[in-house]
C-alpha cells in the first residue's frame, strides 16, 4: 500500500548544498530522521561498534576513513583491494566524492555506514548522460552512475548514494539523466539507505536482458523528478519513502514519473512496493506514479 502526502513548495537548496549540509541542516529541511540527544559513539571511534584496523571484525573486513584512520581513504580503493568474495567495508562518516564500481567478481560484498545514520556517509559524484568524457564522447546514462554494482550478493546499510548533477549548472547539457546507483547484481539488498538525485536516481537493473536480478530495498529514501526508480530488476521496496522534487525548468504538469520499470517480457515479476509512501514538493497532479519503459 502506498500513501501520498503533499507539502507546500518552499525554496529548496541545491542538491550540492544539501549534501554538504550538517545533520542539523538536514533536519531543518525535514528530510532527516529525528536528532539523537546523546553524542554519537563515532565521535570517539570513527568506526563505531564495527572494530578498527587494529581490531578487525574479521580478516575480510576493510575500513574506509577520509582522513586516513582506516585502511583506505576512498571507497573505490577499498573495493579494489577486496579481491574475491565475502568482504565487508566499514565506511566512516564523511563525504566521498568519487565514482565507485563493484565488478562481478566482488560477490557477497557488504558496505556498512559506521554511524548507522545514512546522512553521515555520502558517496556522491556529478556525471550526467551528456557530460563530456575526457577522451571524447559522453558518459551516457549507465556511465553517469556514481556507484555501479554488478556483483551478486551485494548489501549496503546506512549509506547515502547521490548524484548532485544540476540542470541549472549545465544548460549546455541536454542529456540530464544522472544516476546515483546502478544495481545489476542478483540478491542485492539496500537497508536504511538514501538515494538522492533528479532524473534516473536509482537504476534497479540486471546485467543482461535475459538475466533476472532480484533486489530488496527496505527502509530507504529515494528522491528525484523524472523516472527516478527505473530498470529491469525484480525489486521489492518495503517501507520506503519516495519524494518527488519541484522543477524550476518546467512551468506546467506533468513533471515526470516515480517508477519506470523495464521488466523483460520473459520475467513474470517486476517492481513490488509495499507499505511505502510518496511525498512531494510539487503541486498536486504534477507527477504520475509509474509508466513502462523500454530502453
Amino acid at each position: 500500500m502506498l500513501s501520498r502526502t503533499t507539502t507546500p513548495g518552499p525554496a529548496v537548496p541545491s542538491r550540492r548544498t544539501f549534501l554538504v549540509a550538517s545533520a542539523g541542516a538536514a533536519l531543518a529541511l525535514g528530510l532527516a530522521t529525528p536528532a539523537r540527544a546523546q553524542a554519537r559513539p563515532q565521535e570517539k571511534s570513527p568506526f563505531g561498534r564495527y572494530g578498527s584496523p587494529s581490531a578487525r571484525l574479521t580478516e575480510r573486513t576493510l575500513y574506509v576513513h577520509p582522513g586516513g584512520l582506516g585502511d583506505h581513504t576512498t571507497v573505490q580503493a577499498a573495493v579494489s583491494a577486496a579481491s574475491g568474495a565475502g568482504h565487508t567495508l566499514v565506511v566512516a562518516p564523511g563525504t566521498y566524492r568519487e565514482t565507485v564500481a563493484v565488478g562481478v567478481d566482488r560477490t557477497e560484498m557488504t558496505w556498512i555506514g559506521a554511524s548507522g545514520d545514512p546522512r553521515d556517509v555520502v558517496v556522491v559524484y556529478d556525471h550526467a548522460n551528456g557530460t563530456p568524457k575526457p577522451g571524447g564522447g559522453t558518459y551516457g546514462t549507465t556511465g553517469s552512475a556514481t556507484t555501479t554494482v554488478q556483483a551478486d550478493g551485494f548489501t549496503a546499510r546506512s549509506i547515502t548514494f547521490a548524484n548532485d548533477f544540476l540542470r541549472a549548472d549545465h544548460p549546455e547539457i541536454t542529456g540530464t539523466q544522472a544516476v546515483a546507483v546502478k544495481a545489476q547484481g542478483d540478491r542485492s539488498a539496500f537497508v536504511g539507505c538514501r538515494f538522492l538525485g533528479h532524473q534516473d536516481t536509482l537504476y534497479a537493473d540486471s546485467v543482461a536482458l535475459g538475466t533476472f536480478a532480484r533486489q530488496y530495498y527496505r527502509d530507504c529514501y529515494v528522491e528525484g523528478d523524472v523516472d527516478f526508480v527505473f530498470g529491469r530488476a525484480t525489486a521489492v521496496f518495503e517501507r520506503c519513502h519516495f519524494r518527488t522534487l519541484n522543477r524550476t525548468d518546467l512551468a506546467t504538469a506533468p513533471y515526470g514519473f516515480v517508477f519506470a520499470p523495464s521488466t523483460a517480457l520473459a520475467n513474470p515479476r517486476g517492481y513490488l512496493v509495499t507499505h511505502g509512501r510518496v511525498s512531494s514538493e510539487a503541486p498536486d497532479a504534477y507527477y504520475k506514479l509509474a509508466r513502462p519503459w523500454v530502453p
